[in-house]
């Protein structure tokens, strides 16, 4: 959902393929990102639909689909196949259920081709991790208020009873503003949470614990080391490692007290001693952070 289509993909389906249902088709021009369990496309809309560019995801597991025509087959695994449809159909549901300016906005799903399509805006600018690997840290200001408005957006999305699962910098959009994007851990019912990812994931969701409410919590460990990772450019230690070791002690003595404390408390390795809700996180753009320097 960049501004830098053109992705080279076997998989792929060709530009200028037609994919939805009737009254509701889009025309695919580029691949603009690809993973394990998907390819995401930009298209055009057609038949007078208000959005003329819509991102198009479209599930297709690389290692044990292939393509027949414009089809997808499954080659084995079709148990495999099916979980992760369920996945894919949560993923529309829940962001079908949403709408904040800090949330990637939902406009369709399809089933066709012998899988599911999801349709969303599409969103120009680039990634907040790609932003912080092309200019290193950002300034504390722009890393407060970058990080107090995703904040805002996932305490909306819990309390319309979702929990993203996957809060990191290469799930965020910055197009003029941040935005959330990709929704395919998120849940809305308690089950065992997703792996998510080294250094984003805290204690209890690396260990697949079943919570016992909706884990905000587990958003909130993300938060912060996403804003960890805002203010120093750097990927935060893996959770065992925060654990056993914590922060390491330099990382965050340029930054005033208040942020590194808000990182601090929200990595704690220990859900229970984490703030349980964005909130806190969501109100440090308010007061000035340019106080006392950490002393970490």
């Amino acid at each position: 959902m960049t501004d830098q289509p053109n992705i080279i993909s076997d998989n792929a389906l060709l530009p200028g393929t037609m994919v939805g249902l009737p009254g509701r088709r889009y025309r695919l021009s580029d691949v603009i990102g690809q993973g394990s369990f998907g390819i995401v496309y930009r298209a055009d809309a057609v038949n007078g639909q208000p959005e003329r560019h819509v991102a198009i995801k479209e599930l297709f597991i690389s290692k044990i689909c292939r393509r027949a025509g414009n089809r997808v087959e499954v080659l084995s695994d079709r148990q495999v196949f099916r979980r992760y449809m369920v996945r894919f159909d949560d993923e529309a549901r829940h962001l079908s259920m949403l709408r904040h300016e800090g949330i990637v906005r939902y406009i369709d799903f399809f089933i066709s081709n012998g899988t599911h399509y999801l349709v969303m805006e599409y969103l120009r600018g680039d990634t907040l991790d790609h932003l912080l690997k092309a200019k290193g840290p950002l300034p504390e200001e722009s890393a407060v208020q970058y990080i107090s408005q995703i904040a805002a957006a996932v305490a909306y999305m819990h309390s319309r009873g979702v929990a993203h699962l996957d809060i990191k910098p290469s799930n965020i959009m910055i197009d003029s503003r941040p935005v959330i994007i990709d929704f395919g851990l998120s849940m809305s019912r308690l089950r065992p949470a997703g792996a998510g990812s080294p250094g984003f994931t805290p204690p209890e969701q690396a260990a697949h614990q079943l919570p016992d409410r909706l884990p905000a919590y587990m958003d909130v460990y993300a938060l912060g080391a996403t804003l960890y990772k805002m203010l120093t450019a750097k990927q935060p230690p893996d959770c065992s490692t925060v654990a056993g070791q914590g922060l390491p002690a330099a990382a965050l003595r340029h930054v005033s007290r208040t942020t590194a404390e808000a990182v601090l408390a929200a990595m704690n390795p220990r859900w229970q001693l984490r703030p349980q809700t964005p909130d806190p996180i969501a109100r440090l753009g308010t007061p000035d952070t340019s106080g006392t320097p950490s002393t970490m």
